[in-house]
């Protein structure tokens, strides 16, 4: 892996998503170099914006997973790739999805995000509508 993976995201995001080798990509991925995590992030960042149903939750899952491994080096790509994905969560766009598991999903991000991000994530949070903060204080206890 590595590189752009805009032209073969479909295959990254079918593999990923529907086959056991996501357990050793996203699931134990001390394998894939530091530069093949960031580029999943942005893919799965850029598919999710075109999902809905499962899908759409099956991807901020595997965000979720890499958040605390992209953060660390690089915090822009998770300020810019996946906190716009729980902002679009918290706004109600995976809130529709008809899942049991909807609200599970997006603390799981909310929770990412906020253990590697610490109170920076309040004051991006502050930036956002009225109904997204209510909805991030709400998930996360504040």
């Amino acid at each position: 892996m590595g590189g752009d993976l805009r032209g073969v995201g479909t295959v990254v995001l079918t593999d990923c998503l529907h086959s056991p080798p996501f357990v050793a990509l996203c699931g134990d991925s001390d394998h894939l170099v530091y530069g093949d995590k960031v580029e999943l992030i942005k893919e799965f960042s850029y598919q999710w914006s075109k999902l809905s149903g499962q899908a759409l939750l099956d991807v901020m899952e595997r965000i979720t997973v890499l958040v605390g491994w992209v953060y660390p080096r690089s915090p822009e790509v998770v300020q810019h790739y996946a906190l716009p994905v729980l902002w679009s969560s918290l706004g109600n766009k995976a809130l529709a999805v008809r899942s049991a598991n909807v609200r599970t999903v997006v603390t799981k991000l909310a929770s990412a995000l906020y253990k590697v991000m610490g109170t920076k994530l309040k004051k991006h949070a502050a930036s956002q509508p009225p109904h997204v903060q209510e909805n991030l204080s709400s998930i996360l206890g504040w």
